[in-house]
């Protein structure tokens, strides 16, 4: 189960809700906050699904909040499914008891001691938030953002926590990344002949001819075509998945494969033409350079069809939400 907070309070506390919760999310705890939907069956799924995934039940304990049929129901909610919960003073009462689900648990006084004070005697008693779940999370919103997976040391990470992890938004992430490096040899294969080709293809253009070479040397062309293309694609999981400006992925994306194509295109020139170095460099370079333009390209490409994909989720969620 993943460390996660529902934070119940009444409308006209929306206020201090809001400002507790972002505290709570500065210390990395997921947060989840009913949108006041108020529907009878509406509200009540929403809270179900809720109670399935978190660990402790913060309540605002307000006047207001005590005479709310709603945290009422939320509190025996979370009573119910033997949650944890956590009464916050916010607001005096004045005149008047505590309601009857607040009397008999230990509550915290945010109304006289400063709030952090406060805010760290909660924090004390809150399950502390998983760090693989914190990993996980930051992974989702790089892969939302820029398509990249997970590694393989991610994956194993998340493997071995999993029984204690929120694995709900993540599960095409890691679906996906899975798949990705069980078929990591079938891309190397790929890498390989597109890389070969790639590098072939100059000298094909030259009218240069292969007829007599050996299918040793056309082995050695297409490993080496084939280095050129896995050194990209490990590069990009590896690099780009600590970029997330955009204009930072272009740039980087077209590095990796600049130096892909520059590495796998002068070993083919210094094998074709091994007395002439001048052709090595030059064939190196201007491939390299028209593998510049088609990295950025093939980022931008990328970046657009996550941002696509992400935004059609995203449409999808508000809708539901509606």
């Amino acid at each position: 189960m993943g460390r996660k907070i529902f934070l119940s309070y009444a409308h006209k506390n929306a206020e201090d809700a809001k400002k507790l919760r972002a505290k709570l999310e500065e210390r990395d705890y997921d947060v989840w906050i009913d949108k006041r939907i108020r529907g009878g069956d509406d509200w009540r799924q929403e809270i179900d699904e809720a109670l399935e995934t978190i660990t402790d039940l913060v309540v605002l304990l307000t006047p207001e909040s005590a005479d709310s049929e709603w945290v009422t129901q939320e509190v025996h909610a979370a009573k119910y499914t033997d949650k944890k919960i956590h009464p916050i003073l916010v607001k005096e009462f004045k005149n008047r008891a505590y309601p009857l689900w607040a009397q008999d648990i230990q509550h915290y006084d945010f109304c006289n001691q400063p709030y952090q004070k406060a805010f760290e005697e909660l924090c004390a008693t809150l399950k502390p938030p998983h760090p693989i779940q914190k990993l996980l999370d930051d992974r989702l919103d790089i892969y939302e953002k820029t398509g990249v997976f997970l590694s393989e040391e991610d994956l194993l990470k998340i493997e071995a926590a999993k029984d204690d992890l929120d694995l709900s938004r993540a599960d095409e992430l890691i679906k996906k990344s899975k798949k990705y490096y069980r078929n990591k040899w079938k891309y190397f294969l790929i890498g390989t002949l597109l890389g070969g080709a790639t590098s072939v293809l100059p000298f094909a253009l030259k009218g240069k001819s292969y007829i007599g070479l050996t299918s040793t040397f056309y082995a050695v062309l297409f490993l080496i075509g084939g280095s050129g293309g896995y050194i990209y694609m490990l590069g990009r999981e590896t690099i780009l998945r600590k970029v997330q400006d955009y204009w930072s992925r272009l740039l980087y994306g077209g590095l990796l494969l600049f130096i892909a194509l520059t590495i796998t295109l002068t070993f083919f020139s210094s094998i074709v033409y091994s007395t002439e170095s001048q052709k090595w460099a030059r064939y190196g370079l201007s491939g390299g350079g028209l593998g510049f333009f088609l990295g950025i390209s093939i980022e931008a490409f990328i970046v657009w069809k996550s941002q696509k994909t992400h935004k059609k989720k995203q449409d999808k969620v508000n809708k539901s939400e509606k």
